[in-house]
């Protein structure tokens, strides 16, 4: 295009462009997916809850006259799977209930030392749920 007008030769081009002389002649090629994507819509009309590592792993396995039938990159599959709208959907996480909240007791002095109270003691043990906490007023404290 710009290289007839200007009557240049490729390299002479590329050196003025800084361009490698692979890049200028590269021409994409179109892939050939229609077989792999039909395959991968059986696999998962069988198999629904399969993600594409696991059908990636299908296709690597299936063989035809003792050779592999596909030799295919898991990347290709991923992306074919995203085009097909084949991914499966997350889970959505579950919302816990909301506790009504207890108001927390208030210091009667300055610096005061705090306890987890513990209505019995396997709850501690278990690791549940405890949100009381109570001021110690022991024989080690210091009142002023």
């Amino acid at each position: 295009m710009a290289r007839e007008e200007a009557r240049l030769s490729e390299r002479r081009a590329c050196g003025l462009l800084r361009m490698h002389r692979g890049s200028c002649r590269y021409r994409r090629r179109e892939r050939q997916d229609t077989a792999l994507r039909t395959q991968l819509r059986e696999i998962e009309g069988e198999r629904p809850r399969f993600g594409y590592r696991r059908v990636h792993e299908m296709l690597r396995r299936e063989q035809e006259n003792g050779t592999a039938k596909w030799v295919v990159n898991q990347k290709r599959v991923y992306r074919i799977y995203q085009e097909e709208g084949l991914a499966m959907r997350r889970k959505k996480r579950k919302r816990f209930r909301a506790e009504a909240r207890v108001p927390l007791v208030l210091p009667t002095r300055e610096n005061p030392l705090w306890k987890r109270r513990c209505p019995s003691r396997t709850d501690c043990h278990l690791g549940l749920p405890n949100r009381t906490l109570t001021p110690i007023i022991g024989p080690y404290t210091f009142i002023p």
